[in-house]
């Protein structure tokens, strides 16, 4: 596996992170400029996908700087993390939220979604060679 990719690929719309989404996808993690319940641009596309519980976890009220989540997708689970951008240790919760992605098979495909591009050069994309990293734009 590699470390993030460099990609100028920019997500638009709903369908191009839909088609990103395989069984080789074991999870994501989206890093938002602002907190989870302004619903910032992706946040429709990834409560589509894990079945509306991104807006129920914001109708119970659970509120925070970060925030993981997980559905059932070809036959396994796919994950989400949330940060926001502003997180004072956002490799901490990098690395808690590749702990919390276990994968029965070799799943380990990860989108890296943000909206700049420098936000996942740290050096820890780079030392976990067990995953194969994608870096997106939005």
């Amino acid at each position: 596996m590699s470390e993030a990719k460099k990609t100028k690929s920019v997500l638009t719309h709903k369908e191009q992170l839909l088609e990103l989404v395989s069984p080789d996808t074991l999870g994501c993690i989206w890093v938002g400029e602002k907190p989870l319940e302004s619903k910032e641009k992706p946040f429709g596309w990834f409560d589509y996908l894990f079945n509306g519980a991104l807006e129920n976890h914001l109708y119970q009220g659970n509120l925070g700087p970060k925030t993981f989540f997980s559905t059932p997708q070809y036959g396994g689970l796919l994950f989400l993390g949330h940060i926001e951008q502003n997180y004072p240790n956002t490799d901490k919760a990098y690395e808690e939220f590749l702990s919390l992605m276990k994968s029965p098979n070799e799943t380990k495909r990860v989108l890296l979604i943000s909206s700049v591009p420098q936000l996942f050069s740290s050096q820890l994309f780079k030392k976990k060679k067990d995953f194969d990293f994608v870096n997106l734009l939005y």
